[in-house]
Order: structure tokens, then C-alpha cells, then sequence
């Protein structure tokens, strides 16, 4: 099932395959997953939601579009400033830590770490740190 999104201009560019749609239908609106195909354009994600029935999660009959509901626009600018500020004090506490705290993939600082991604850790599985 091959679904374009109708306007790039509701697209932003996560990296060179993928992007985040803005969606907006009957006054509400969505965020939805979006990948470039080989034909050049952007095209829905689509996935089996899971339910449960007789005690086990089973792959729902019905594609949807990966999504997330926003609400109105109102609500959605909210829930979007709402994300950048944990983005933002994400970020803030990281730049604010110790850089001298001992890593548990056993480098001296953080900035030795071969494993430190450059924003919020220590991405060695024991470590997490």
C-alpha cells in the first residue's frame, strides 16, 4: 500500500531516508512517519497494530499509519513546545554534569569514552551511564 504525502511543505527531513509529516485533517493533527522510497518521494509508514486477546498481543487485522495525535492546533503547538523543552533541559543537564565522572567502559573522563554519543550518555550496554 504505497500512500504519498500530498504536500512537502508539511515534511521535515529527519536524515537522508526519513521524515516526520505534519498531517492535518479535520482540524486536528498528527505527526506521522514517513520513509523516501526509490521513486524520489516521501511515503507513509504503515504498520499492524498489536491487541490483546486471550492473554497473548497479536498483530491487530488493519494497517494504520504510524502516528501521533496532536489534537487541535492549539494543543498540538503545546505538545510540541512541551517536547522541546525535555529535549532542551535533556541537553542542558548533560551540558551541566561532571565531565571528570569515571565511565564504566573504563575511560578516564567522558571525552575519552570511545562509547560516549556527544549528547546524553554513555551508549556501552554495562555502562548506560
Amino acid at each position: 500500500m504505497a500512500t504519498r504525502m500530498r504536500d512537502d511543505k508539511m515534511v521535515v527531513e529527519v536524515d537522508r531516508y526519513n521524515a516526520v509529516g505534519i498531517y492535518e485533517y479535520g482540524g486536528k493533527y498528527s505527526l506521522i512517519a514517513l520513509e523516501l522510497k526509490g521513486d524520489g518521494v516521501w511515503h507513509k509508514v504503515w504498520v499492524f497494530l498489536s491487541k490483546w486477546r486471550s492473554g497473548a498481543s497479536v498483530p491487530d487485522d488493519k494497517k494504520r499509519v504510524m502516528s501521533v495525535k496532536l489534537g487541535d492546533k492549539e494543543t498540538a503547538k503545546r505538545v510540541i513546545k512541551a517536547i522541546w523543552e525535555k529535549i532542551k533541559s535533556q541537553n542542558e543537564q548533560a551540558d551541566s554534569a561532571d565531565r571528570t565522572i569515571k565511565c564504566g567502559c573504563y575511560s578516564d573522563t567522558r571525552e575519552e569514552c570511545m562509547f560516549w554519543d556527544g549528547e546524553g550518555g554513555c551508549i556501552y550496554p554495562p555502562c548506560r551511564g
